[in-house]
């Protein structure tokens, strides 16, 4: 199993969780020190590296299946790569923009097209799972190009499940509201404690924990949800009722 945006908050939950209940998980990311660190804390190994430093989806495209094919395939991935950056429309640079969209769409479909391109594994089931944001359906101030990006995620790969559905692939979404994280300091530290204060209330359940989203993704990479392809599920503490 291999999960893209290890090393991020979310990624090194995920992965550590996965690594708890017996998957052999190979952790990807741009870092090697925190690869590192991270494959260091994880139980139950032996997991992997798979380390590439290029943001060129190409390139992750052929490193992941170079790695898959050395390895015999894997059956399932996990889509965790984000990144946000909360800027009014008008003040948006082009490098941030590009910066932003390699981020959040650009590299997670290059590891989904890749995988759909590699070897199966032993398992007979596939399984693809993104973590998108509500960003994606509830535009914000600051974050059009963050939910822009969000929603092209979400579009793409929903297609991508309607086309490999036939052949076993399960495609699937957690859109994911906002949980304390160092991704929502910065949005903090960005609006400042009134607004940022204003947003959080919008939340009947309040922010949640990171670890709110780590559930949902497990149930998703499971066999129990054998019939479900194509879905959305929505994690945000009722922000969306």
């Amino acid at each position: 199993m291999l999960v893209s945006g290890s090393t991020g908050t979310l990624g090194r939950l995920a992965s550590i969780e996965l690594a708890r209940l017996g998957a052999t998980v190979i952790c990807a990311g741009r870092n090697a020190a925190n690869l590192q660190d991270l494959l260091d804390e994880m139980p139950n190994g032996p997991h992997e590296i798979l380390l590439s430093t290029s943001e060129n989806s190409e390139s992750l495209a052929e490193v992941t299946q170079a790695h898959s094919r050395e390895k015999g395939g894997f059956d399932a991935i996990v889509l965790m790569t984000g990144k946000i950056q909360v800027t009014p429309s008008n003040f948006a640079s082009k490098d941030a923009l590009e910066a932003l969209w390699a981020a959040n769409y650009s590299i997670p479909i290059a590891y989904a097209s890749a995988f759909l391109s590699c070897p199966r594994s032993k398992n007979s089931d596939r399984v693809i799972v993104a973590v998108s944001s509500i960003s994606a359906v509830r535009p914000q101030p600051g974050l059009a190009a963050y939910g822009a990006s969000k929603a092209a995620l979400e579009t793409h790969l929903l297609t991508m499940g309607k086309e490999f559905a036939s052949r076993g692939v399960r495609v699937n979404i957690v859109r994911g509201g906002l949980v304390a994280s160092p991704m929502a300091e910065k949005i903090h530290e960005t609006v400042g404690p009134e607004k940022f204060d204003l947003h959080v209330s919008s939340y009947p359940l309040g922010i949640g924990a990171t670890s709110s989203l780590i559930d949902p993704i497990l149930f998703a990479l499971s066999p129990r949800p054998s019939w479900m392809a194509g879905s959305i599920m929505t994690v945000d503490g009722g922000y969306t009722l």
